[in-house]
């Protein structure tokens, strides 16, 4: 993970932490209400991020999915063991072009700001 982008997340985490803390909320640790139980038996494609932890090692998700997500990524060509090992494979997929995408981005703007100087 790019060092800057690494502290913008810490700080960003910090900032959310403090504002929760502020208002009376939970921690960063979210779980989801018992609602999601008629998506997780729906035949529609449903994925969602349940808890999250951010330190200095990186981001942590927990996520929930039902089977017509995993169906749907294995007719996408995402491949894997177990649903799990499926459900991974995507979030790498994801993750990766994300961080080529604000790589790109930085690259550009890091190239603009030379200009100035």
């Amino acid at each position: 993970m790019k060092k800057w982008f690494k502290k913008w997340i810490l700080q960003r985490a910090a900032k959310i932490e403090e504002q929760t803390k502020a208002a009376g909320r939970p921690n960063l640790q979210r779980v989801v209400s018992t609602e999601a139980e008629k998506y997780r038996n729906s035949k529609e494609p449903w994925v969602t991020i349940i808890g999250d932890t951010i330190s200095e090692d990186g981001i942590q998700l927990a996520l929930d999915w039902n089977d017509s997500f995993v169906k749907y990524l294995r007719a996408q060509g995402v491949t894997g063991a177990d649903e799990t090992q499926v459900v991974q494979h995507w979030l790498a997929m994801i993750s990766k072009q994300a961080s080529e995408k604000l790589s790109e981005h930085y690259n550009d703007l890091e190239g603009k700001i030379s200009e100035y100087e």
